[in-house]
């Protein structure tokens, strides 16, 4: 079975960063679809599975960074799709006001 395989990068824009709620976000969003989602800190070169909450909060992604998803799996692009919405609306975090 031939799985996409698709990579996109972002700016994590909220003021916090990947602080404990938009890191459940993502790891809630993450875990519907069926692909392994992996999210890597361009800077650090660190990178984790986004199923995983404690994963993406001890990469301590902090706001500016430069960060990259790679998914591979039957659904990649619904979860690219649903993941990029989440981090360009800032996970609707209010700190990000």
């Amino acid at each position: 079975m031939d799985h996409n395989k698709l990579q996109k990068e972002f700016t994590i824009t909220n003021r916090l960063g990947l602080h404990a709620r938009p890191a459940s976000l993502l790891t809630k969003t993450s875990s519907s679809f069926e692909s392994t989602i992996t999210l890597t800190d361009l800077a650090s070169g660190g990178s984790c599975d986004t199923k995983s909450v404690m994963s993406l909060l001890v990469l301590g992604v902090p706001c500016g960074s430069r960060v990259r998803l790679d998914i591979c799996g039957p659904d990649a692009e619904q979860a690219m799709d649903a993941l990029s919405d989440l981090i360009l609306r800032g996970f609707d975090d209010d700190s990000a006001d």
